[in-house]
């Protein structure tokens, strides 16, 4: 089966949609005046499917995206889903496993750069005292660049960000 990516999220070099995934969803914006908000709502496949799974190159787990309502995933499941899945809290193991000391360098270098940006005290200190997030393993590439096909099957995409 032969499954096509909504334009939205399949990957150029000039993306359709202008997101930061270390930032919330409602931080999307379109890259082109003509793209109507309720792309959200589309269906993110075609045909649609009823779930999807995510990869990256920077991330040791796959992230299912589920659809929130209805029988299959939309764009908005898509952006939600991954950055519900970005923000859960990585534990001392998965830490551990990276590859080497200075990949945990550049993790924690980008957990430290992430609550920086942060201006409210208070709520930098909560995010801070929550630790490391599987956000960090992107380290600087935080550029939402689109989806791209795998050779694991039609419901499988790769996250491409820069």
């Amino acid at each position: 089966m032969t499954v096509q990516i909504h334009p939205a999220l399949g990957y150029t070099t000039t993306p359709h949609l202008n997101y930061d995934v270390s930032c919330h969803p409602s931080t999307i914006s379109p890259a082109h005046p003509s793209l109507s908000p309720t792309i959200l709502n589309e269906a993110a496949t075609l045909p649609p499917l009823p779930s999807i799974t995510l990869v990256s190159q920077y991330l040791p787990w796959k992230l299912e995206i589920k659809p929130a309502n209805g029988n299959f995933v939309t764009v908005s499941d898509v952006i939600n889903g991954m950055y519900r899945a970005l923000r859960l809290t990585v534990s001392k193991a998965e830490y551990s496993a990276l590859p080497s000391v200075s990949a945990q360098q550049r993790v924690t270098d980008a957990y430290s750069h992430r609550c920086a940006r942060i201006l409210d005290s208070s709520a930098k200190q909560m995010e801070m005292q929550k630790g490391l997030k599987r956000i960090d393993f992107f380290v600087d590439k935080n550029r939402f660049m689109g989806l791209s096909s795998t050779p694991h099957g039609p419901h499988v995409w790769s996250i491409n960000v820069s």
